[in-house]
């Protein structure tokens, strides 16, 4: 039974987390649009916002763009053309390269400790 709790109250916080994160880049995609024009993905008249990547002008739905929050308090845009091509040059990571990159990881974090 008290386990059953535990997720919930960690689905519950994981929620709360989504809604902070929708707030904020809500509020960054307000505070760094560029006017009203047409998006070059759906192709509708609304605010836009510039692909940090090709400059295309694409609004905030999710099927247009993917809004990253970044520092200093600006907005980080991709769109959807611009995210398939960068997903078509991904490629899978390997078990074996899993085993490196931990073994890497605990001698980056050994040596940071000794400092």
């Amino acid at each position: 039974m008290l386990g059953l709790e535990q997720e919930e109250e960690g689905r519950i916080e994981y929620e709360n987390i989504c809604r902070k994160d929708e707030n904020l880049t809500t509020l960054l995609f307000t505070m760094h649009n560029e006017g009203k024009d047409v998006c070059s993905s759906c192709e509708e008249t609304t605010t836009i916002i510039c692909c940090n990547r090709c400059g295309n002008a694409v609004c905030k739905l999710s099927t247009c763009s993917t809004l990253f929050p970044h520092h200093r308090n600006t907005l980080f845009v991709i769109c959807n053309g611009c995210s398939e091509t960068i997903y078509d040059k991904m490629k899978p990571v390997e078990l074996a390269d899993v085993d490196k990159l931990t073994l890497l990881k605990k001698k980056i974090k050994t040596r940071q400790a000794s400092k």
